[in-house]
């Protein structure tokens, strides 16, 4: 099943390599990713994760949360 999250980060590109390497580290399966500029001093990160028996979307916002850089994270509605 395919489930999506909305990050908002600090602007620049190292949150968002932080985040996909700690993802892909801890095995998930990453399905899409999509990163947008929103002002001088905001990012937006969608995630769209295809959930496993073990690595579901709780887990991957535990470790999401964990990185520098992070201000907030949300499920996106919708999803299959």
């Amino acid at each position: 099943m395919q489930k999506s999250i909305n990050v908002s980060l600090t602007n620049g590109i190292d949150p968002f390599l932080r985040i996909v390497s700690v993802l892909r580290k801890k095995g998930f399966n990453i399905d899409n990713i999509s990163f947008t500029v929103e002002d001088e001093q905001r990012s937006n990160l969608i995630i769209t994760l295809i959930e496993k028996d073990n690595l579901g979307l709780n887990e991957a916002m535990l470790h999401v949360k964990k990185v520098n850089g992070v201000n907030e994270i949300k499920v996106l509605k919708g999803d299959n």
